[in-house]
């Protein structure tokens, strides 16, 4: 998180301007076996933003450390 919001900012909005989305929100929570994500994202479309997502050519999409 934060590479994207800090030095990747600009493609990590791009991202979510390409997959329609209109909020997101990311919440760490405790859990019974450590911490859980919960990320939800409010888009028009749902296929059309996984079908975005899934070929994206953005390089902060591949990259598992961001």
């Amino acid at each position: 998180m934060q590479q994207a919001n800090g030095p990747r900012r600009e493609e990590a909005l791009a991202t979510l301007v390409d997959e329609g989305c209109r909020h997101e929100r990311a919440y760490l929570m405790d859990g019974a076996n450590g911490p859980v994500l919960v990320y939800v994202m409010e888009v028009s479309e749902v296929d059309h933003s996984k079908r975005v997502a899934e070929a994206s050519p953005h390089p902060i999409d591949a990259d598992d450390n961001v």
